[in-house]
């Protein structure tokens, strides 16, 4: 096996982490995991104080791994940090436009259809960036 790359290990735990907070906490929790979300981390009115911490690191990551795609001649690198970038406009929106991310979390938890839409595009983007972590990369 080759070394662990940059690309690999952010591949890795992205990928983790998407398939932990989508499929995994949505099937075995469901409505447990359903009412965190909206009453905890996306509650209604004030935005919580660990949305800035989080969100700010995970901006920066994206810009690095960009920067990293640029530096580092990694075959098909661009596609993490592309599936990353889509994470970014969550990140704005929860940072800039809080009331709205809020409204759509609710609307998505409401609508089955539309939640087991988001389950299912983030258990695929999750394992492509496995596969990506052990095959590509």
């Amino acid at each position: 096996m080759s070394t662990w790359t940059t690309f690999r290990w952010i591949a890795l735990i992205w990928g983790v982490v998407a398939i932990l907070t989508k499929p995994v906490f949505f099937t075995i929790l469901g409505n447990q995991w359903r009412g965190l979300l909206i009453n905890k981390a996306y509650r209604e009115g004030k935005r919580s104080n660990w949305i800035i911490w989080v969100s700010i690191p995970l901006i920066f990551l994206i810009v690095f791994t960009w920067w990293r795609v640029a530096v580092e001649p990694v075959p098909l690198s661009w596609i993490l940090a592309a599936v990353m970038s889509l994470s970014a406009v969550k990140l704005v929106t929860l940072l800039f436009d809080y009331n709205r991310f809020q409204n759509w979390v609710k609307s998505v938890l409401e609508d089955k259809q539309k939640e087991r839409g988001m389950v299912i595009a983030v258990t695929i983007s999750g394992m492509v960036l496995i596969v990506l972590a052990f095959w590509i990369y």
